[in-house]
């Protein structure tokens, strides 16, 4: 199964390091550890630590997804007519969705016989981190990552435009509906740190470090949801999101 492990490193408090039983990755795995993306195991490290403390999952319950886009194989188009590519000039791996004017394209990562996993809600905690570039997105479109499940439910942060064309967001779609977060940041073409969370009954979103914005939904989403991401343009400009690196925690018994 390709989906790789965060793992601690022996002797090194609080430090976690990335295994994948895969030889060919290991050089792409080394290439993380520098670079001008603040990448590898201190990334992943620093915000698996913040993803505990902030959902509030206990020490030694908490799983991990993590992908750091070396091999965007393992992620599986569901919807639209766009390709996804892999940018390689940039250390460790990019994965990028462009979508022309009027499409829309959303990836799911794998399916059973990859390891896909389905991030359950359980008791409502739970916690997503990403590294993103949003190179383009029109006035009506959008551009996010996040987890979706049946029946509309989904979380996703990123821009989206057509709802908040000045700021980073984070939507929820529950069963009273779409509600949002709005980041203090405004929506740029530059790298930036996502991270959203609920820690069983709020939510919350932070733009590169900024002060959390919290939010307490009336109808949170109910159920499992899977890791996705996508894009959509509308009918005049196409959309471009780059993803350096996902992170997700949720409980174990979820």
């Amino acid at each position: 199964m390709p989906i790789k492990q965060i793992v601690g490193i022996p002797g090194v408090p609080g430090a976690v390091g990335i295994w994948d039983d895969d030889p060919d990755a290991i050089s792409a795995h080394a290439a993380l550890t520098s670079g001008p993306h603040d990448l590898g195991a201190t990334w992943f490290s620093k915000y698996i630590i913040r993803g505990k403390a902030r959902s509030g999952i206990p020490a030694g319950q908490a799983c991990w997804f993590a992908e750091d886009f070396t091999d965007i194989a393992r992620w599986q188009k569901t919807t639209g007519t766009a390709d996804m590519v892999a940018v390689t000039t940039l250390p460790g791996g990019v994965g990028e969705l462009a979508v022309a004017a009027g499409d829309s394209v959303a990836y799911r990562n794998g399916d059973a016989t990859l390891g896909a996993p389905t991030v359950c809600l359980g008791d409502g905690r739970w916690y997503m981190a990403g590294r993103l570039a949003i190179l383009a997105v029109p006035a009506d479109g959008a551009v996010a990552v996040g987890l979706n499940g049946a029946g509309g439910n989904v979380a996703y942060m990123g821009a989206l435009s057509m709802l908040e064309p000045v700021k980073f967001v984070a939507m929820l779609n529950g069963s009273v509906g779409l509600e949002l977060i709005i980041s203090s940041v405004s929506i740029d073409t530059g790298w930036h740190d996502f991270e959203a969370w609920c820690d069983g009954s709020t939510y919350y979103l932070a733009v590169d470090g900024e002060t959390p914005v919290s939010y307490v939904s009336a109808g949170p989403p109910t159920g499992g949801l899977r890791v996705e991401i996508g894009c959509s343009a509308g009918g005049a400009l196409g959309s471009t999101l780059q993803i350096d690196k996902l992170l997700y925690v949720f409980p174990q018994a979820a």
